[in-house]
């Protein structure tokens, strides 16, 4: 067998991991080319199995959750390789970014047995689709822990689990930073938002459970953008104001829709600054912006909000900043009224308040 080329791959290719795994794994000097063919078939398969046995089955066993299922296992995959980038910068063996795509592909499939406890069904579930010989046993652990770490609670009962996993592993005579790959996971999980989650159908229709219905709502609405090279994450919502001739309804179910997308924005910068502590790869994450666009009888409504920009600058003895106090204009009490006087000079307006 004709020796490698010692390389790696530091410039993603495309979002489509498997094609780059492939040549990440090719470039992988400690990679030769029986273990190269060895770990992509074990991504392709397993892939293939969880796609024909398991993803399109969650929907059943959880009516109520935004999608958890090959749709959104496709946007987690695309996610990681974005946080990766393609500036030249990033470096991930083969190993490492065969651990993250198995990791990605197992860490949600536990919701076929029920939400709760769904990261631990990952060591189960790599039996029945992987095997059960000796020889996965090494593997088998990296992957369960990597995928568990993407939420609940660490060995402690914190939530700090990226501490329950090591940066000093191996896979197959080779290091691998295991914590850099459950870092990517959780991150690219977070990320994972958009219409492509939910049904406007089943919204309209109301057959989501009253409880899960703003997790729907905002899905619907929200649009992400990975950009490594500016150093930040976007969000971006398109939210219709529906006409109604209810108007303290309308008020008070239009502020708990904002209200709850405040609390996702400033979740997710949480998670942006939290996997950044842990992951050189992601440290180059500085901010997380949001903006909001509403729309109203067909049209753009314009309220003059500038773009909210959440930053790692801290300032000594200083709280955590609420969203109304990095930009006033986004305080519901001034925002909705605003939001209300804009579309009164339209031909369909809200009505006044009765």
């Amino acid at each position: 067998m004709q020796p490698k080329s010692c390389g790696t791959v530091s410039n993603i290719p495309s979002i489509d991991f498997s094609a780059t795994l492939l040549a990440c794994l090719k470039a992988d000097c400690d990679c030769d080319e029986d273990l190269e063919n060895k770990l992509y078939s074990a991504y392709v398969s397993t892939k293939a199995k969880l796609q024909e046995q398991l993803y399109d089955y969650i929907a059943g066993a959880e009516p109520n959750l935004t999608d958890h299922g090959r749709r959104h296992v496709e946007n987690v995959l695309g996610n990681a390789l974005r946080l990766l980038g393609d500036d030249g910068t990033q470096v991930v063996s083969g190993r490492e970014l065969y651990c993250l795509g198995m990791s990605i592909l197992f860490h949600d499939a536990g919701n076929l047995y029920g939400r709760d406890g769904h990261r631990d069904q990952v060591s189960r579930l790599h039996d029945t689709i992987r095997g059960r010989e000796q020889s996965l046993l090494r593997e088998k652990t990296l992957i369960a822990r990597a995928a568990r770490a993407h939420t609940g609670t660490a060995l402690d009962g914190s939530t700090d689990t990226l501490k329950d996993v090591s940066n000093g592993e191996h896979l197959y005579g080779a290091p691998v930073r295991l914590r850099e790959v459950a870092a990517l996971l959780r991150l690219a999980d977070e990320l994972a938002e958009g219409p492509q989650r939910t049904s406007e159908l089943m919204q309209a229709d109301q057959l989501y459970s009253a409880t899960s219905m703003q997790y729907h709502e905002y899905a619907s609405s929200v649009h992400i953008l990975i950009q490594r090279s500016s150093a930040r994450l976007v969000m971006t919502f398109e939210i219709d104001l529906a006409e109604t001739k209810d108007m303290p309804r309308w008020r008070e179910e239009l502020k708990a829709r904002l209200t709850f997308a405040y609390k996702r924005i400033q979740k997710l910068d949480q998670e942006r600054r939290y996997t950044g502590y842990y992951s050189e790869i992601l440290r180059v994450f500085r901010s997380t912006e949001a903006s909001f666009n509403f729309h109203h009888a067909g049209e753009i409504v314009e309220v003059g909000l500038d773009p909210l920009r959440l930053t790692d600058i801290v300032l000594p003895n200083g709280p955590q900043r609420e969203i109304p106090s990095i930009d006033s204009a986004y305080d519901l009490a001034t925002l909705i009224p605003r939001l209300i006087a804009a579309t009164r000079g339209k031909k369909v307006g809200l009505p006044d308040e009765t």
